[in-house]
């Protein structure tokens, strides 16, 4: 895109208001020839072992996270003599 974005306003600005009769083929005839011409069967895959690569690695650090998640530190008791949200702990640096 060689023009600028005040040419292309000013451009713009001078063009009499166009019809909206096939505006919509015209984008679609655009868009096709500016699309890549690589949708054969190897891009297909590499796209697809790229989705499982992302996939399995997300759920490996999801379940990782999920499992370190699930460990609690100890009972947690009202009357237990250690909680690790007490006080007294909290200012000891313990827990």
């Amino acid at each position: 895109m060689t023009s600028t974005l005040d040419q292309l306003l000013a451009e713009a600005d001078n063009q009499q208001p166009a019809e909206l009769d096939g505006l919509e083929d015209q984008v679609w005839a655009r868009i096709r020839r500016h699309a890549p011409a690589n949708t054969n069967a190897a891009s297909w895959r590499l796209k697809a072992a790229m989705v499982s690569g992302a996939l399995a690695l997300g759920l490996a650090v999801g379940g990782a996270t999920a499992a370190a998640a699930g460990q609690v530190g100890g009972e947690m008791s009202a009357f237990g003599t250690r909680i690790n949200l007490a006080p007294s702990t909290l200012l000891e640096g313990i827990g």
